[in-house]
């Protein structure tokens, strides 16, 4: 799913009369003991209704797997930054990769392009 309809998904949490609660969906047993009550505009709402009638699926889920979805993303987006970080700090000290062994990694990951 692409990033941006997974941002927008995830702020589809949704209060409406057909209340669907999180310990009643299945799939989510007794871990589930909190809910999230977020308005939604009135576009973004019919949107992710329409959703839920084409998938089948209740709208909750459809949110709930949106916001897991956002949350591992940014997460992983944390930690590359943080790698990034890490080694920008530590370039050209002693926890660098030596020269010769950097550009025999350069090396190969240019082959293996060329092989694609």
């Amino acid at each position: 799913m692409p990033f941006d309809h997974v941002w927008a998904l995830a702020t589809m949490v949704c209060h409406c009369s057909s209340h669907e609660y999180v310990a009643h969906l299945p799939g989510m047993g007794s871990r589930a003991k909190h809910n999230l009550h977020v308005p939604l505009s009135e576009p973004l709402h019919h949107r992710l209704h329409a959703e839920a009638r084409r998938s089948g699926r209740p709208a909750t889920t459809l949110a709930r797997e949106a916001i897991e979805a956002w949350i591992e993303e940014r997460q992983r987006q944390a930690l590359h930054d943080a790698i990034v970080a890490y080694a920008e700090e530590m370039a050209g000290g002693p926890a660098d990769l030596d020269a010769e062994l950097e550009n025999a990694g350069l090396a190969h990951l240019v082959s293996q392009r060329r092989k694609q």
